[in-house]
């Protein structure tokens, strides 16, 4: 996996003056992979870190960690004021309860040029190089993921080859090896299905671009906003 989740161990306890704590467990279900939909995305709206909760459900109660602003959501429910969603930033990558008004929703385009795909897209420590396929029909994928195991093992993942996206999703195969990547303005969601490489080397996650090789901007025809 290209990001750990939360280490417990960064948790800290809410104070007694915090707001009321949202209830149950906010579990990691997975990455939006169903080709008929659009995952339902947010980023973090705040100036500051937003404040986040977790393991509400354990008989301690709730434990607490921020993630930095501009962090993309992935929103599995809500529950009034609380929203449940997984989310990236440069400390770790974990599903956690949010107060819903520090997020605002990423609105994107269905039909975006194939030009927004093109560039430098890095999650952690896993990197993909997106550029025009040399049939010029396509897109071309180049990219590695990597896993830290025990005792300093590390575990490696590959793609390279072209696909052809439909609309704002791209669904790569190679050799046993599937990826799929749905383009939601400056990010990429990924999901793949553990057959790219050695244990837990997995190209899945927020992808965000680091590098574009040429104009970015996403076609105004359709927008999603959730």
């Amino acid at each position: 996996m290209k990001r750990c989740l939360f280490a417990l161990l960064l948790f800290l306890p809410l104070s007694a003056r915090a707001q009321a704590k949202p209830h149950g467990a906010c579990p990691f279900v997975g990455f939006e992979d169903d080709s008929h939909g659009q995952p339902n995305l947010a980023e973090v709206a705040t100036k500051a870190p937003a404040p986040t909760w977790l393991a509400c459900d354990s008989p301690k109660g709730c434990a607490s960690l921020t993630v930095e602003p501009g962090s993309p959501v992935q929103i599995y429910s809500t529950d009034g004021e609380w929203t449940c969603g997984y989310s990236e930033d440069r400390h770790g990558a974990g599903a956690t309860w949010f107060r819903s008004r520090d997020l605002r929703p990423v609105k994107f385009s269905l039909d975006p040029p194939m030009n927004a795909w093109y560039g430098v897209w890095k999650g952690g420590e896993d990197r993909v190089v997106i550029s025009p396929a040399r049939d010029g029909k396509g897109l071309h994928l180049k990219g590695n993921a990597v896993w830290h195991g025990l005792n300093g093992n590390d575990h490696f993942g590959h793609i390279q080859g072209d696909a052809a996206p439909t609309g704002n999703r791209l669904h790569y195969v190679d050799d046993g090896c599937v990826v799929n990547l749905t383009l939601a303005g400056r990010f990429i969601l990924a999901s793949d299905n553990q057959g790219c490489g050695g244990m837990n080397a997995r190209f899945g996650g927020f992808w965000t671009r680091s590098f574009a090789s040429s104009a970015t901007k996403p076609s105004p025809r359709t927008t999603v906003s959730r």
